[in-house]
């Protein structure tokens, strides 16, 4: 997957201003909460090497990232590389506007 993704963004580099990655686990070791250990049968927690490869490409593209695996919001700066994880944790912990935060994480890929 990485492989495919390097060779992806090598080919957009030039072409394309922003790029938006869309993962399943965290992409920094920054995003893992340590707190939480996980269970034998839990998907791994992330990968490191996702985050370095991303980074590379970082100074020629504004790059995000969109990731889950965990239901607790994040919303931060990695490497130069916003990383928005579950915005709104989970549902019934949240007290804002669904829909509002939703377009916003929506518009990182549409605009």
């Amino acid at each position: 997957m990485l492989a495919a993704l390097e060779r992806d963004l090598e080919e957009l580099t030039g072409r394309v201003s922003k790029t938006v990655a869309i993962v399943h686990t965290n992409p920094f070791d920054g995003c893992i909460e340590r707190g939480i250990v996980p269970d034998p049968f839990d998907a791994y927690e992330g990968s490191a090497r996702l985050g370095e490869m991303l980074a590379q490409f970082r100074r020629d593209l504004e790059m995000s990232v969109i990731c889950g695996h965990r239901h607790h919001a994040l919303d931060m700066v990695e490497m130069g590389i916003r990383v928005v994880r579950c915005p709104v944790g989970y549902l019934d912990g949240f007290d804002g506007d669904y829909f509002a935060k939703a377009a916003e994480v929506i518009g990182m890929v549409i605009l």
